[in-house]
């Protein structure tokens, strides 16, 4: 008697056991979904890393102008931007989480497409490189 170990996480093992993957329908509409998900996050991750940079620029702007010009620093505006920051930070690290657990998802449920669109992205690559 083997034991086989199942790697599949749960997100994974929920839609094998909620839906038909065998099944057109299911299986592309679920392929959208995870995709539209993972995609989002990324778009919402990078829009937070935007306002991060904003928020440095706008300190260094800030600090340049005060040993310039000797204008007051804005004290309570830097504490707040520097928590925003730091808030903006965690909320990507909790993207970053749930982005890996729904492209492992994908990853397990789509293998062969998986592989299928690596090969392509190579062999474009490959081509734009030889250009």
């Amino acid at each position: 008697m083997s034991n086989k170990v199942n790697n599949t996480n749960g997100i994974t093992q929920q839609f094998k056991k909620s839906l038909t993957i065998s099944d057109r329908t299911h299986k592309s509409q679920l392929q959208y979904i995870l995709t539209k998900v993972i995609d989002t996050l990324d778009y919402n991750s990078q829009q937070k890393r935007k306002l991060i940079e904003a928020n440095k620029d706008w300190a260094y702007q800030h600090e340049l102008e005060h040993k310039e010009k000797g204008t007051i620093l804005d004290n309570d505006e830097i504490i707040s931007r520097a928590r925003m920051n730091r808030w903006k930070r965690d909320e990507i690290e909790v993207n970053d989480t749930i982005r890996n657990d729904f492209l492992q998802a994908l990853e397990q449920l789509f293998p062969e497409e998986i592989q299928k669109s690596n090969s392509v992205a190579d062999a474009l690559a490959e081509l734009q490189k030889s250009a």
